[in-house]
């Protein structure tokens, strides 16, 4: 009993009103739940990529028409014929320098054996790109 006194004296000292602490441990609630998530997501998605691998296909993946200009169709060529090349070669990582991320999720939806490492600036693009299939920001 004198250990909940000593708790609840604690939490009171700490947060002001019992709102801040509700609010305070629903966050906390939120922040494990996300991360959970996450993680669940990321080792569902490498199930299901190993095993797409090794029952159909082996190569890397053409990419759809998805850009109209010319830059896109460049744009798409050297990623395509990137993943190939890491395939052929058996290289272990391939390193994207981007700015906006549209190189590293391109590279990404070719689907090569090999993780991606995508270098950027932006705190923002390094995280949109982590969701990406085997980047790593």
């Amino acid at each position: 009993m004198t250990s909940h006194i000593i708790v609840t004296a604690v939490l009171s000292i700490r947060y002001l009103t019992l709102a801040t602490l509700v609010v305070h441990l629903l966050m906390k609630l939120v922040m494990t739940i996300n991360e959970k998530a996450s993680t669940v997501l990321r080792s569902v998605s490498v199930r299901i990529e190993k095993g797409w691998r090794e029952e159909k296909f082996h190569e890397a993946m053409e990419l759809l028409e998805v850009g109209s200009s010319f830059s896109d169709g460049i744009s798409k060529e050297i990623c395509t014929s990137a993943a190939k090349m890491a395939n052929n070669l058996g290289v272990d990582a391939l390193f994207v320098y981007t700015k906006i991320g549209h190189m590293a999720s391109l590279l990404s939806r070719c689907r090569p054996n090999c993780p991606i490492f995508a270098f950027t600036t932006t705190t923002s693009v390094r995280r949109r790109l982590q969701k990406a299939w085997r980047v790593h920001g």
